[in-house]
């Protein structure tokens, strides 16, 4: 464990940010997948259908 407070800090930043970047490359392709898997109906539970406000709040 660090004792000081920066190190864990710039661990913690460090994280955020990757979890930023997942998140918004995760978001950026569900926008995508339904179509990509032939209109498979069980994804369009957690992936956007069309461009409504609440498929892009599913996102």
């Amino acid at each position: 464990m660090h004792t000081e407070g920066k190190p864990l800090k710039k661990t913690a930043l460090k994280w955020e940010l990757i979890g930023i970047a997942f998140i918004v490359l995760l978001g950026s392709m569900l926008h995508f997948v339904f179509a990509w898997s032939g209109e498979w109906r069980p994804l369009a539970l957690i992936a956007a259908v069309n461009e409504s406000v609440w498929e892009h709040l599913k996102l």
